[in-house]
């Protein structure tokens, strides 16, 4: 009897999308039985992507994202999968909220203010934020018709339309700013602020609309009062959220799968045909042979390796634009910081930093969003660069530390030095979803006719981690759909 076939799969890419990718592959029947050989393939020295997390001193700090949204179910899944789902930690009660610099200040978002906009206009209106004339032009939403159009616009024409140009500057600018570090003018509100978006067709008014879901939210006991984004639905790990990653590695140490660090992949050639329709090659001269590839990696270096195996395919990956950030990292004594830290964080309107030579995107109290420090320390985590700012990331790791403290010193009164510095850069780890981007993706996914190839990443779906493991999901589906169908 002739001995079963084992198939071979490549996955360029550990980070969370890759990395997910292989555990769903390592509990399919096939590699039970052994007819399944996985290979990861990462170009740094460590797995995760973006996601790392340190521990200094009894402070957990994360080099990068820090948290991530449960109303998308697939990391709670993966959670529960990877039996880590006890370690799950929801963000703390109290100082939930956001503030906000106006004028040179830092002033809380009113409650209820919602990324983008307010759904409760009392507490709307008694904000400094805006003045009267940019708050009522804020309250015309509720009369204002919905668009008919159903053409995709930028999320600054959006929100320009429904609440004016005031609302777009001192308040949805530096919101967005802060998650997508991107341009309002260029990025797609179909993807940005799809949510908003959908109630504007639905309710007739984004006011209105969130006036509902509050309703929703108080019917099953899930009012959040907070301001900025919805915190109730934000969780973490106990030590951080390379907890996930350590835990995929761990499940993913067994035989059958390779697990290879500081690996550039350098070329593919495809083999329509063979066996193992696919080489690929790396920098330092060695090759895998495989059926499956899976290219997790950012949209691209995805273009640059499949130029010549799929030159059309390559062409519109390549139109997919990114933008690279910094984090800097500090831990502060308590008593060097005057203000009351009576919030997760700040956000920086881009003409507050104009006006005020601010350097920061963004400002977050990492440890008083979660409990990851004793109570005489601080963690303090500083955004910059970003679609707009990316010369900043051209400066040295001390000019971009000393551009920080600055700010913080201007922000939350910091009079120390810090107990802690570290500079982390995250280039081209932003996809940017640009008006259009939905009619890209559907280009990408139909245009490769080449059988095997998977892609997986951010730069698809969504850039938060549950989207990011929603892509792992959906690669090894589509493997073991292609498996199926080859028996």
């Amino acid at each position: 009897m002739a001995q079963a076939k084992v198939t071979r799969v490549v996955i360029v890419g550990g980070g969370i999308s890759g990395l997910t990718c292989a555990f769903k592959l390592s509990q399919t029947e096939q590699f039970a039985r052994g007819l399944l050989h996985i290979c990861v393939l990462e170009n740094r020295s460590r797995f995760g992507g973006i996601i790392e997390t340190k521990v200094v001193d009894d402070c957990i700090i994360d080099s990068g994202p820090d948290s991530f949204i449960t109303n998308k179910p697939q990391m709670l899944t993966l959670a529960r999968e990877l039996n880590i789902e006890s370690r799950i930690i929801a963000v703390n009660k109290e100082n939930r909220g956001a503030l906000i610099v106006s004028n040179g200040a830092l002033v809380p978002l009113p409650p209820g203010f919602v990324m983008l906009a307010p759904s409760k206009l009392s507490s709307f209106f008694q904000s400094s934020v805006l003045s009267l004339r940019g708050k009522l032009r804020t309250a015309l939403d509720l009369v204002i018709p919905p668009r008919k159009e159903l053409t995709d616009e930028s999320l600054a024409a959006f929100v320009r339309r429904r609440f004016g140009q005031e609302h777009l500057d001192k308040l949805a600018q530096p919101m967005v700013a802060g998650i997508y570090v991107g341009d309002a003018e260029k990025l797609s509100a179909a993807h940005a602020a799809a949510r908003f978006v959908a109630m504007e067709r639905t309710a007739g008014s984004v006011i209105k609309g969130l006036r509902v879901e509050r309703k929703e939210l108080a019917a099953r006991d899930l009012k959040d009062e907070s301001s900025g984004a919805r915190y109730g639905l934000f969780a973490s790990f106990d030590r951080g959220m390379a907890v996930v990653v350590d835990s995929l590695l761990a499940a993913l140490s067994q035989p059958n799968i390779e697990l290879c660090l500081d690996t550039t992949v350098q070329a593919i050639a495809y083999r329509p045909g063979q066996s193992e329709r696919f080489s690929v090659s790396s920098s330092s001269s060695q090759s895998w042979q495989c059926d499956h590839l899976v290219l997790a990696t950012a949209a691209k270096v995805s273009a640059g390796l499949l130029k010549d195996v799929d030159a059309n395919l390559s062409v519109q990956l390549s139109k997919i634009n990114s933008a690279s950030s910094a984090v800097c990292n500090f831990i502060f004594e308590r008593k060097d910081i005057a203000h009351r830290l009576n919030a997760f964080g700040v956000v920086v309107p881009e003409l507050e930093m104009l006006a005020h030579n601010l350097s920061v995107l963004a400002v977050s109290f990492a440890s008083v969003k979660f409990a990851r420090a004793p109570q005489d320390k601080v963690i303090v985590r500083a955004f910059m660069g970003g679609i707009k700012r990316d010369s900043l990331l051209e400066k040295d790791d001390q000019q971009l530390i000393d551009l920080a403290l600055a700010d913080l010193a201007k922000l939350i009164g910091l009079s120390g030095r810090p107990l802690y510095q570290a500079v982390h850069r995250w280039i081209d780890s932003m996809p940017q979803y640009n008006v259009g981007h939905q009619s890209l993706i559907a280009d990408i996914e139909n245009t490769s006719s080449v059988v095997g190839l998977h892609l997986g990443g951010a730069y698809l779906h969504g850039v938060g981690l549950p989207d990011c493991v929603a892509s792992g999901y959906k690669c090894a589906e589509s493997v073991s759909r292609l498996l199926a169908q080859e028996v």
